[in-house]
């Protein structure tokens, strides 16, 4: 009962925390809308997955606060039908009031824009003004949906769950990115399942998408020509639902459980090398132990972060202990922990462009922590406030 009970949790978790950072066009792609997914070239499963040797940890000191005179990066979040700015402790200041549209499925900020997801299309506030306005209306209403984003260009990708009787597990997705420049959403792919974005290829002519209607011991991951909107290649790796992609688009980072003896490793797969090679495989320390929600990446590709909770996922929630933040150097495969979690479960949001700050959140609040120094400020939101994503 506790296992799926866990799943259903880390799901949860995979929805709200959807920050994770791809590439985007830098340029407008004229897009097929009516085109239909087409797999043309398959990959098979890698081989049994071979741990690398335990790493020994070496224990670090308390984490230091940060100090007063830091200026921390700014947080949006939405309370009562309204937009509120918030840097460092409360209260935030009100820069925007919405009309009441209906619950809000999903927001990002990027600049000086701030997107709605309604259950009937995308809304866009100017933060400069205040001023609103909806900017693209859905064919069905979307029952969720997230937003990405990255660096390289304003694009922002977002990807609806739709309602669909004909499809397998009764739901599919629509798959569509809000091009800045020419101020217009462009369609990429409705694929009838649930998918979950990743990111962009290299050249960024292609799209990582996460199969999620499957079972958790096996994920599929596809890949989107964006132009001609057909699935072109489709990637198998031993794992659960847990997969990142470097922002970079050379890596995909994926938890891949053992149970022959109960282990977990992250394993780490090279897309830039040819199909179907293994990929390097990394055990997690204080074995036994798992990760309890996504990786997330420094901007530069090279460390991946992820949160350490005791055994594992399936055991009972009450007796967890958290080991806190952690990170894997991709080059060298040496993990250390940079800073201390607390005691309360906090899931990894998201990290600052330069990647010297991490944002973790639980419901109570946020905490910033320094990727350098380890040094922590937790900051209280408003109950039932709406923390916005972003870059």
């Amino acid at each position: 009962m506790f296992r799926y009970l866990k799943v259903l949790c880390i799901l949860g978790c995979l929805i709200l925390s959807a920050c994770q950072f791809g590439i985007r066009p830098d340029e407008s792609i004229p897009t097929n809308e009516t085109s239909t997914p087409h797999i043309v070239n398959t990959v098979s499963p890698s081989q049994t997955l071979t741990p690398a040797p335990t790493i020994t940890i070496e224990t670090t000191l308390p984490n230091p606060t940060v100090s007063s005179d830091v200026i921390l990066p700014a947080l949006f979040y939405i309370l009562e039908n309204k937009i509120f700015e918030q840097a460092g402790d409360p209260p935030g200041k009100e820069v925007a009031d919405l009309t009441d549209s209906g619950p809000i499925l999903a927001a990002f900020q990027t600049g000086e824009v701030l997107l709605l997801m309604r259950e009937q299309g995308i809304q866009r506030i100017k933060l400069s003004d205040g001023s609103t306005d909806m900017i693209f209306s859905f064919d069905k209403p979307a029952m969720y949906g997230y937003f990405i984003s990255a660096t390289a260009s304003p694009n922002v990708f977002f990807i609806i769950i739709v309602d669909d009787p004909q499809a397998e597990f009764t739901s599919g997705c629509e798959v569509n990115y809000y091009d800045f420049k020419l101020d217009t959403i462009i369609p990429v792919i409705t694929y009838p399942n649930t998918m979950r974005v990743l990111g962009l290829t290299t050249d960024k002519d292609g799209l990582y998408l996460l199969f999620t209607g499957q079972s958790t011991d096996f994920g599929r991951v596809f890949l989107v020509d964006i132009q001609k909107g057909e699935i072109t290649k489709e990637i198998a790796f031993q794992g659960e639902w847990i997969a990142s992609l470097a922002p970079d688009g050379s890596h995909l980072a994926t938890l891949n459980p053992n149970y022959d003896p109960l282990e977990n490793t992250i394993g780490v797969y090279d897309l830039t090398s040819s199909p179907g090679t293994p990929p390097r495989t990394f055990k997690l320390p204080k074995d036994p132990s798992f990760i309890p929600g996504d990786f997330l990446w420094s901007p530069d590709s090279r460390i991946l972060y992820f949160n350490l909770w005791a055994d594992h996922y399936w055991d009972d929630p009450a007796g967890f202990k958290y080991y806190g933040l952690w990170q894997l150097e991709l080059e060298s495969g040496k993990m250390s922990q940079p800073s201390f979690g607390t005691e309360i479960v906090f899931n990894l949001e998201r990290i600052s462009i330069d990647g010297e700050w991490l944002l973790l959140r639980d419901r109570d609040g946020v905490i910033w922590v320094n990727a350098f120094s380890g040094a922590q400020k937790k900051i209280g939101l408003p109950e039932n406030a709406i923390l916005v994503g972003g870059k």
